[in-house]
């Protein structure tokens, strides 16, 4: 499909036509999403996608500290990961162990939604699974203090949405507001793909 995309905007007349499958982390965010991303122009320069980081700062940077985050997001117990697997991308997601907290949700969303991560590396990407009390799509980070759920203010932080963004989210019932996070393209990416825009319009 992607290939016969990029063939038709050639057809009808893009003088080039450059596509991409984008790590968001490699471009500002805090989650390893990727997305297929094509620009087709018309201009005398041709688009030219950023340049990704050379490392990934961590998560730590967008997290409250340990003792402020509410003993509800919390989970008492988890099992780490006996065998690690070899883990050598810094801009890939990297489960470390399961939490043991259980919840009202089906089998399969627990074993889907329980994974727990190491913050040094970014978050997978986020879904809009979303249970009262338990389990949900942003899965389970660990802090100084164990295992532990992301904060809405947190979610938002991952995908770089700003103070607006969250304001508007905090009005949302908790599992819209997820839904609205995993719905939306990463701020920081997006502004490196509008600064290249905006390069090939200006030449």
């Amino acid at each position: 499909e992607y290939t016969q995309l990029e063939t038709g905007l050639t057809r009808i007349g893009f003088k080039s036509v450059t596509a991409a499958i984008i790590n968001m982390a490699k471009h500002g965010a805090y989650t390893d999403r990727r997305r297929y991303v094509v620009v087709a122009t018309k201009t005398p320069k041709d688009f030219e996608f950023p340049e990704p980081m050379v490392n990934f700062p961590g998560c730590k940077r967008v997290m409250i500290p340990a003792d402020t985050v509410p003993p509800a997001m919390r989970a008492r117990h988890y099992e780490a990961t006996r065998m690690p697997a070899w883990h050598n991308d810094g801009f890939r997601s990297k489960k470390i162990g399961t939490v043991t907290r259980g919840d009202g949700s089906s089998g399969r969303q627990r074993q889907l939604h329980n994974r727990l991560y190491d913050p040094k590396f970014p978050m997978p990407t986020i879904t809009s699974s979303y249970t009262y009390g338990g389990n949900k799509g942003s899965q389970w980070v660990r802090d100084d203090k164990g295992a532990r759920q992301w904060t809405l203010a947190e979610e938002c932080a991952l995908h770089n949405l700003d103070s607006t963004a969250l304001d508007f989210l905090l009005k949302q019932r908790p599992g819209d507001a997820l839904g609205y996070i995993t719905r939306s393209f990463p701020v920081a990416p997006l502004v490196a793909l509008y600064k290249g825009f905006e390069r090939c319009l200006r030449s």
